[in-house]
């Protein structure tokens, strides 16, 4: 698996082979996903996820707008801000923290 994401402007191989994290590791990605999970129920993201659903099945809806900042990710999670040191389970803490980035981007802007 490329990682091109992880905060760096270089692919990373990550082996799957070697799925074995530190304690801390797992502790890291545990305490974000739980913050993930905790975020994705909160009444709001229900309500977006049924918009979504409606406007992707071409239901009369109001509009909605999705914006990505592409390649653009390096520079808002930085690689100082990955704890983790693995290959995999810093390509699962990049993705963790991009989930929690969008919430806390539209929480402030909405």
């Amino acid at each position: 698996m490329a990682d091109r994401n992880s905060g760096s402007d270089e692919a990373t191989v990550v082996d799957t082979n070697d799925l074995s994290f530190t304690v801390d590791e797992r502790n890291i990605l545990r305490g974000l996903a739980g913050r993930v999970a905790e975020l994705a129920n909160r009444p709001l993201e229900v309500e977006k996820r049924e918009l979504w659903y409606k406007h992707n099945a071409l239901e009369p809806t109001r509009p909605v707008i999705f914006c990505d900042p592409e390649n653009g990710w390096n520079e808002i999670i930085t690689p100082e801000t990955i704890q983790c040191r693995t290959p995999l389970a810093r390509e699962w803490e990049f993705t963790l923290r991009k989930e929690i980035f969008w919430v806390n981007l539209w929480a402030t802007t909405a």
